[in-house]
C-alpha cells in the first residue's frame, strides 16, 4: 500500500515522496489537476504520509491513524470546506487560524485541506495567506 498504490501519474508521487523525506516543520502545497481528477483523495493520502508513523517517509494504510483519515474523523486532520453548498467564509478561515496555533491532540502535526479554495473570496483568500505566511511553530 502506501504512496506507490495512489493512482496518479508518477511525478506526482515521487514530489510526495521527497516532501516527506525533508520532514519540514510546517508547509503548504496547493494540489491541482485536470476536472474529473479525485483531488481531493490525492490530499487526503498525502495527509496519511504526513501524519502516519507506522512507516517512515510513507503509510501503512492499515493503522488507527490511516483508517480514521479515510474515514475523515482524525482529530488532527481538518477538512475546511463550504456549508450547504457555499462558499467557505471568513469565520471558517479564522477558526482554521486559530487551531492552527493550538498544538495537535493525538500527533505531532496537523494537516488543513481546504476543498475548492478557487471559489474564495478575496478576503478569505488574504486570511488564508496570512497562515501560509507565517505558520505557527510548535517544535520546543
Amino acid at each position: 500500500m502506501g504512496i506507490d498504490s495512489i493512482k496518479s501519474n508518477e511525478l506526482a508521487k515521487q514530489i510526495i515522496k521527497n516532501e516527506l523525506k525533508s520532514n519540514k516543520e510546517s508547509g503548504t502545497y496547493l494540489i491541482h489537476g485536470i476536472k474529473g481528477a479525485n483531488l481531493f483523495e490525492f490530499a487526503l493520502n498525502f495527509s496519511k504520509g504526513i501524519l502516519c508513523n507506522e512507516v517512515e517517509y510513507d503509510y501503512c494504510d492499515k493503522c488507527r491513524v490511516c483508517n480514521n483519515i479515510d474515514k475523515q474523523v482524525y482529530s488532527d486532520l481538518h477538512i475546511i470546506e463550504g456549508l450547504d453548498n457555499s462558499n467557505i467564509s471568513i469565520s471558517q478561515i479564522r477558526e482554521m487560524i486559530s487551531e492552527s496555533y493550538e498544538s495537535a491532540y493525538e500527533g505531532e502535526k496537523k494537516v488543513f485541506i481546504i476543498k475548492d479554495i478557487h471559489k474564495v473570496r478575496k478576503e478569505v483568500a488574504n486570511a488564508i495567506l496570512k497562515i501560509i505566511e507565517e505558520p505557527p511553530n510548535f517544535r520546543i
